[in-house]
C-alpha cells in the first residue's frame, strides 16, 4: 500500500524540478522504481480501449509492451539500487 499524501509530496517535488538531470540527482532511484511500478500496473488494470481512447497507446500491442516496459524498467531501477541491501519503504512497497 502507498501513502496517498506522502506519494504525492514527492511526486510534485520529482517535477518540480526542470530538468531531467535536476529530477535524476535530488530522487531516489527507489522511489522512481515505485513511480514506474504504479505506472504499470495503473496501465495495466485499464482497459486498452480506454487507455487507445485516451491517446496513451496507439493499440493493445502497444498497449501490453507499454505494461511490460514500466515493469521491466522498475525492476532494473531497484538493481540499480541494490534493493536487496536496503530496505527502504520504497523498496518495500514496489516489491
Amino acid at each position: 500500500m502507498v501513502h496517498p499524501g506522502i506519494f504525492q509530496q514527492t511526486y510534485d517535488r520529482f517535477w518540480s524540478f526542470k530538468t531531467p538531470g535536476e529530477r535524476a540527482a535530488s530522487t531516489p532511484i527507489s522511489w522512481i522504481a515505485l513511480l514506474l511500478i504504479i505506472m504499470s500496473h495503473g496501465l495495466a488494470t485499464m482497459p486498452s480501449a480506454q487507455a487507445k481512447a485516451g491517446d496513451i497507446v496507439q493499440d493493445t500491442a502497444h498497449w501490453r509492451m507499454l505494461c511490460t516496459q514500466l515493469w521491466i524498467a522498475s525492476e532494473r531501477a531497484l538493481a540499480l539500487d541494490n534493493f536487496a541491501h536496503s530496505a527502504t519503504v520504497e523498496v518495500v512497497q514496489t516489491l
